[in-house]
C-alpha cells in the first residue's frame, strides 16, 4: 500500500500498487467517495529501496530502483534504468532507502532531478536498528 496526496485539500488517499506507477485508487479521502481519484489532482508517491535484496526493508517499501545486478562502471546505464523505473513518479515524491552503492544513488538522484521528483533518503542507523530521514533539496 502506498499513498497519493490530494494537492488542493492536502488529504491522503490510499491506493493499490502492483508496480511502481500503478495508481489505481480504491479508497476514499472523504466519507463515501473517491474524491482523491475523481476530483482532485494527486501527487504520486512510493517508497523504494535503492538496490534489491541488499538489506531488510521496512514494510512501506514497495520494490527497488535497481536489481541485484548493478554494474557501477555503467553510469549512463544506471541513470537510464533509474529514469525508466521512476518515470511513473514524475512530478511526485519518492522515499529512497539507501542500501549502499554511491554510484547507483547518484544515478537515481540525477533521474529524480530530471523527472522533477521530490526525494527523501532514508539511511540505516546501526546503533538503533532504525532508518533516519535526510531531505534532498
Amino acid at each position: 500500500m502506498s499513498k497519493c496526496y490530494c494537492i488542493s485539500e492536502q488529504q491522503t488517499c490510499s491506493y493499490s500498487t502492483g508496480r511502481v506507477g500503478d495508481f489505481a485508487c480504491y479508497s476514499d479521502c472523504y466519507s463515501g467517495n473517491n474524491y482523491c481519484c475523481d476530483g482532485c489532482d494527486f501527487v504520486p508517491y512510493t517508497a523504494l529501496a535503492l538496490c534489491e535484496a541488499r538489506h531488510d526493508m521496512p514494510q512501506n517499501v514497495h520494490g527497488a530502483i535497481f536489481s541485484t545486478n548493478v554494474n557501477p562502471l555503467d553510469v549512463s546505464g544506471l541513470t537510464e534504468e533509474a529514469k525508466r523505473v521512476l518515470e511513473p513518479l514524475k512530478n511526485g515524491q519518492v522515499d529512497i532507502y539507501v542500501t549502499g552503492l554511491t554510484v547507483a544513488l547518484i544515478s537515481a538522484l540525477n533521474a529524480c532531478k530530471e523527472l522533477n521528483i521530490t526525494v527523501n533518503l532514508y539511511h540505516f542507523n546501526r546503533d538503533t536498528n532504525e532508518y533516519y530521514r535526510q531531505e534532498v533539496i
